[in-house]
């Protein structure tokens, strides 16, 4: 019986990458550029983002077949990325057509809003 890698936290190197691409985005587009808050909440949103996807994607090849596990891990990665671009684009095209400040804050009440329903949904799933 093969024994399933622990998917309970972020690996070393993963981390070690999140830290080495924060680094490389404050050094390209320099400090002037940039707000330290953005920085900080872009990489408390990365640390979260981390965890999160790590633990669903146990809980998703916990829950199938271990001969049914490479359909679910490419499944649900095509359905993470294609929500990752109609994210992106939906956003983007908020932001870009509405005032910066009025664009800003209602991308961020849109995604917090899609977060409150999928958790609602998870939760009324269980």
């Amino acid at each position: 019986m093969t024994q399933r890698p622990d998917l309970s936290a972020p690996s070393r190197e993963a981390r070690r990458a999140q830290r080495r691409d924060m680094v490389l985005v404050a050094a390209t587009l320099g400090f002037g550029v940039i707000n330290l808050d953005v920085i900080a909440g872009l990489s408390v949103t990365g640390v979260g983002i981390g965890l999160v996807v790590t633990a669903i994607t146990a809980a998703l090849l916990g829950s199938v077949a271990p001969a049914q596990s490479g359909i679910a891990s490419g499944a649900f990665t095509a359905f993470r990325q294609t929500g990752s671009v109609l994210g992106v684009a939906l956003f983007g095209t908020l932001l870009a057509g509405l005032r910066p400040s009025t664009g800003l804050e209602a991308t961020f009440a849109i995604g917090a809003g899609l977060v409150a329903v999928v958790a609602a949904l998870g939760h009324a799933a269980r």
